[in-house]
């Protein structure tokens, strides 16, 4: 296997256990939310809110194809950490962990001091 092969497949495994991308996927505006609400359901979401579709909290699906995706559980983790919300980072770490996301491999709730 030459260099450059070695080096794009170290930069994908890089990319894997980074958030960087998801801006383009997340669904951010009320419409693309509700889309995925409807589509995936309320495991589309870490804070779901049932009668409102468009204000459910933490999106973890795309809003192509209302898939869960690592680098949305990834950025939520990470917000969630930033405002406090433990149990939200909780919920996003397990969820990973059970998509057997790479960010999680070798790591437990501990490492993060919750």
């Amino acid at each position: 296997m030459n260099s450059l092969k070695l080096l794009k497949l170290k930069y994908q495994k890089l990319l894997e256990q980074t958030a960087k991308g998801w801006s383009k996927v997340a669904p951010k505006t009320k419409k693309e939310r509700e889309s995925v609400y409807n589509r995936g359901g309320a495991e589309c979401f870490l804070d779901p809110n049932p009668e409102d579709k468009g204000a459910s909290r933490y999106p973890i699906c795309r809003k192509t194809d209302a898939q869960i995706d690592c680098r949305g559980l990834l950025a939520a983790f990470i917000r969630a950490r930033q405002q406090g919300e433990n149990d939200i980072a909780r919920k996003a770490f397990n969820k990973a962990k059970r998509e057997k996301c790479p960010w999680t491999e070798g790591k437990t709730l501990e490492d993060y001091g919750l």
